[in-house]
């Protein structure tokens, strides 16, 4: 807004001399070299919008221009945004406007069916992730080598590429094997940060993530920077990562009957424990009781006990009051 001002200001100054030249001066060629210089001035202002927030790459006689940094770099000329000059813009200077504002997209896009991966089980899962990354400044040329219609389009293309057979790989290959009694694609389910993490590597050449940087980068609030892409990461994470088909079905339903004969058996063994501590307790007393005794007598407890659950408040009470009576 200052430098808007500021523009404002000049203009209105240059137009006060021109108007008390035009009414006092004899001298023609004078007012003539004025008047050129002034439209050169005016001709040559260039305001960058900031919202969104933009820069401009130099071009002089169509060939990009390059300056150095402070740390000795050569980087891409730009403009910022607000008001700027440029000598003979349009002829000699042109400027190529590149938004600078974050881009997020989903992979798939929106409307698009999930990816599908296929773990060594061969039960697939549908997954969805989203990236988000912004233009790098200083290394924009290296976005803009991408495509020169819509370098961003290039870029998020070759994202969706390299990220979709890196996943499809790691689904098959690099999964880590699973526990007792678990199967590949929940081993797939709990390895969300371990993708998030693949991914990261994959796009930025595997340079070392420490946890702060992916603690940020997977809440939205990142800065890595991929200077080879002339863009900076700013967010990875996955949306979905949920099994289907019928094969998943298949493998819930054996683990659900699996969960029941375990619970059986485990049920059993508490059963069986249970009487060999009741035979160890006859034996203090003296009392000689086979293991068949005592498991017989456990599952008699057992089954008054369910008798006594499934019988109803109405009924407890009836027998409560045939107790007292005596009945």
């Amino acid at each position: 807004m200052k430098a808007k001002k500021t523009g404002l200001y000049i203009m209105l100054a240059l137009t006060i001399v021109f108007a008390f030249l035009s009414g006092k001066t004899e001298n023609y060629w004078v007012f003539g070299i004025f008047v050129l210089i002034v439209g050169l001035l005016l001709q040559g202002i260039e305001i960058i919008q900031n919202n969104p927030s933009h820069i401009g790459i130099v071009t002089k006689w169509d060939e990009k221009l390059w300056k150095t940094n402070e740390h000795g770099e050569e980087i891409i000329c730009y403009i910022e945004e607000g008001w700027n000059w440029l000598f003979l813009k349009g002829l000699m200077h042109k400027i190529i406007p590149l938004n600078m504002s974050k881009r997020e997209i989903e992979f798939p896009r929106k409307g698009e069916e999930d990816i599908v991966l296929t773990t060594p089980d061969q039960i697939t899962t549908g997954v969805r992730f989203a990236i988000s990354y912004k233009p790098q400044k200083e290394s924009t040329i290296n976005l803009l080598n991408l495509g020169t219609d819509d370098p961003f389009q290039v870029f998020e293309n070759m994202l969706e590429s390299v990220s979709l057979d890196r996943l499809r790989e790691w689904a098959i290959n690099g999964l880590a094997r699973p526990a007792e009694n678990e199967m590949y694609y929940e081993v797939l389910q709990r390895s969300g940060d371990q993708a998030i993490k693949l991914l990261i590597g994959e796009i930025s050449e595997d340079r070392p993530l420490d946890p702060g940087d992916f603690k940020k980068i997977k809440s939205g609030n990142g800065n890595w920077p991929m200077p080879e892409f002339g863009t900076t990461l700013t967010k990875v994470n996955i949306e979905k990562l949920k099994p289907f088909g019928e094969l998943y079905e298949s493998a819930l339903l054996i683990k659900t009957e699996e969960n029941e004969r375990r619970g059986e058996t485990l049920e059993v063994r508490g059963d069986f424990q249970k009487a060999l501590a009741l035979q160890k307790d006859f034996n203090d007393k003296g009392v000689n009781k086979s293991i068949e005794e005592c498991l017989e007598i456990v599952m008699g407890w057992k089954f008054k006990a369910a008798d006594i659950k499934s019988t109803s408040l109405g009924n407890i009470a009836s027998i409560i009051g045939k107790s007292l009576k005596g009945g």
